[in-house]
């Protein structure tokens, strides 16, 4: 869609590599959630290229994660990927409710 922009481009990132960008979620009621997004403009997590689904489960994903638990420590970190508010492939790590004082 020529008339798309991501939203995402632009805003201070944690980390970046080729495919995806990584930032701090300013909503922070769930400690360390983050956004994961898809640098070219794209709004089909289907349409995703191959390419880019190996870095984002082997690469990025793996880093975010280990992140994420040295420095809260959460049971568990849940993968959202939703389309309800930003029309660009993301997906946004949220640790679990052990996160919480």
């Amino acid at each position: 869609k020529d008339w798309f922009v991501n939203p995402f481009i632009g805003q201070p990132t944690l980390f970046e590599t080729n495919h995806w960008g990584v930032l701090l979620h300013r909503n922070q009621c769930y400690l360390g959630r983050c956004i994961v997004y898809l640098k070219r403009s794209h709004d089909n997590a289907l349409n995703v290229t191959l390419e880019e689904q190996i870095e984002l489960w082997t690469v990025v994903l793996v880093h975010l994660d280990d992140v994420l638990r040295r420095a809260f420590s959460p049971d568990r970190i849940n993968y959202a990927c939703l389309g309800n508010e930003v029309p660009q492939v993301h997906c946004e790590p949220i640790g679990d409710g052990s996160l919480f004082p």
